[in-house]
């Protein structure tokens, strides 16, 4: 058995069998020419049809947009069709499925096939995995129709629909059910499905409130002083990013103001905050004691507290109550998403996870030697949570490029170490996102570019606020040669980030670069506050991309005196399998010679 992502199509004739009772020839001609149509267009963007059940098709493809192209296809042909085929509800998704010879299995066929039921007739019904995948791509626009429970899936699924009229019919039959009693009056039913339609349409990012979760206070005394007091608004600010109702705060930026005797208005001022979460802990022995208070940032006023007392290992619970009521107290009641999975040896593995990433992210050699013993301490804490796998993940990422932590071992043996680390924690709990963008890192290294974009878009559908999603998708992107989505998901991850840390700077001038925009890239890295030795090389490219070689040779002197060793060879060797236009890669190369870098 092995395990792949696809797009699936599902599509079902509508009054089949009523026409097969009536007229069993003519249904079955017609049939045939609905048959015709599918096929046509499965060829025309490289679907296989998989599946053919009576009046029923199963369309697999390799990739979400030409999915949808080819369902949109098939509705615009039947609608044009002059002769007698039936109509079409369908439904798209695309995800995980296992191929076990002639069967498939797993959500990315189930959810298909729960959507298209709900799609109406001519009109096609995508989740939103799919329709953020199919942003900026297609001519035809789709319409949130809401957050809509399916059969036998136990999550809501956020749903779009083609075209608007569709949409528009979807909205009104699911008012309709939800309110039948109204339905006697025009006026009463007008008014419902006013506000139905304003609760489900999709708010703007620049629209949504937005919210900061502050370090906690620890009130802890003695040994138990600094356990977990990062580790629970971290998992608080998790939770709320799962909502793409609000948006939240990078950590980074919130957890900033530890300490500094700011005032909750001058804060929320700097991080552009309409709502501060504070709080504080107490743990004694097993027993955690939580205080939280949601206050308003515009006017520094209480709106909401309360104080919860636990055991620790009930402490994602208590987390998961938090980040509800928090929701309900800005305006948006979301009690749909599952919290997180775990008990007592859970927490304490995240809280190793937590202080591993400190020494990571640091990007020092001993910050990675602190940090992968810190996620093997989460891994022996917790076998069967996530978060040390991930940590661990990294590790064996990082050194893939830096050769600093196990130098003995070849770069495809660390990335595939990497990979395996990723899936176990994908399987132990695949509802967290960060193994999904783990997992997506080792793509990018490997040079699986499109699987790496389609992990990428798992983990934003699972939190759709975090910035590091944003951020690391930008590799992807650009080495594809889709710089401008980079830096449009660069720029909203600075804005959710206001307390920026410089490599998201790096990235954006490397995106700049790549298309050619020299100015820019170059203000863009002159916006770090701090640049790592490997930001250099970028650097000394910006600089022979503005024709100032001098300005060039003085910054790859300076990341020579770092990284002598370093030669243009080793640069095509890492990247050069990466960029699908050889031609960016041998610009890069280029620049790197005229700089002074030795081949």
């Amino acid at each position: 058995m092995t395990r792949k992502l696809a797009g699936f199509l599902v599509a079902d004739a509508v009054g089949y069998s009523a026409r097969i009772e009536s007229n069993e020839t003519a249904a079955i001609n017609a049939l045939s020419g609905t048959r015709s149509v599918i096929e046509a267009a499965a060829e025309r963007h490289a679907g296989h049809i998989i599946s053919i059940a009576g009046d029923g098709f199963i369309v697999e493809f390799r990739s979400a947009v030409e999915a949808v192209k080819a369902a949109l296809d098939i509705q615009k042909a039947i609608e044009s069709s002059q002769e007698d085929i039936f109509g079409l509800r369908i439904g798209v998704h695309f995800g995980d499925v296992s191929d076990e010879g002639d069967n498939l299995l797993g959500d990315g066929l189930n959810i298909a096939a729960r959507l298209e039921p709900l799609s109406p007739e001519g009109g096609v019904l995508i989740s939103g995995v799919v329709a953020d995948q199919i942003v900026g791509k297609l001519e035809d626009s789709f319409v949130p129709v809401g957050a809509r429970k399916v059969k036998n899936i136990s999550r809501k699924l956020d749903l779009f629909c083609w075209p608007e009229l569709a949409a528009k019919k979807m909205k009104r039959d699911g008012l309709l059910r939800r309110w039948p009693l109204v339905a006697a009056s025009v006026a009463v039913v007008a008014a419902a499905i006013a506000i139905y339609f304003n609760t489900f349409e999709e708010i703007p990012l620049d629209e949504r409130p937005r919210i900061a979760v502050m370090a906690f206070e620890d009130l802890s005394s003695g040994a138990d002083k600094g356990y977990l007091g990062d580790g629970v608004a971290a998992g608080l600010q998790t939770e709320l990013s799962r909502y793409r109702e609000i948006g939240v705060i990078a950590r980074n930026s919130s957890f900033e103001f530890r300490d500094n005797g700011h005032n909750v208005t001058e804060i929320a001022d700097t991080l552009r905050a309409d709502y501060l979460v504070e709080g504080g802990k107490h743990k004694s022995g097993n027993q955690i004691r939580i205080s939280v208070r949601l206050i308003d940032g515009h006017d520094g006023t209480q709106i909401w507290a309360d104080v919860y007392e636990t055991d620790i290992g009930n402490l994602f619970d208590v987390q998961t109550r938090v980040v509800r009521e928090i929701t309900n107290q800005v305006g948006r009641e979301v009690t749909s998403k599952p919290p997180p999975r775990g008990g007592r040896e859970a927490v304490g593995a995240l809280h190793y996870f937590i202080k591993g990433m400190e020494q990571f992210q640091a990007e020092t050699s001993e910050g990675d030697l602190a940090a992968r013993d810190l996620f093997q301490q989460a891994i022996d804490t917790e076998p069967n949570a996530p978060y040390g796998y991930v940590g661990m993940t990294w590790v064996y990422w990082r050194d893939a490029w830096s050769n600093e932590i196990f130098p003995e071992r070849p770069r495809d043996a660390k990335l595939l170490t990497a990979g395996e680390l990723a899936d176990k924690a994908i399987k132990l709990d695949e509802k967290y996102h960060m193994a999904h963008v783990a997992r997506a890192d080792v793509h990018v290294a490997a040079g699986e570019l499109e699987e790496a974009l389609a992990r990428f878009q798992i983990a934003e559908t699972l939190n759709p606020n975090d910035v590091q999603v944003l951020v690391s998708v930008s590799d992807p992107l650009v080495f594809l040669g889709r710089a401008e989505e980079a830096i449009t998901l660069l720029e909203k991850a600075i804005d959710l980030d206001p307390i920026t840390p410089a490599w998201y700077f790096w990235q954006l001038g490397w995106a700049h670069w790549s298309l050619g925009q020299c100015q820019e890239g170059l203000a863009a890295l002159r916006q770090m506050t701090r640049m790592p030795n490997n930001s250099l090389r970028v650097l000394a490219v910006l600089h022979m991309c503005n024709d100032d070689l001098e300005a060039a040779r003085a910054t790859m002197d300076e990341f020579r005196a770092v990284n002598p060793q370093r030669t243009v060879g080793q640069e095509i060797e890492l990247f050069g399998t990466s960029w699908r236009n050889q031609d960016t890669m041998k610009r890069w190369a280029d620049a790197l010679v005229a700089a002074g870098m030795p081949l």
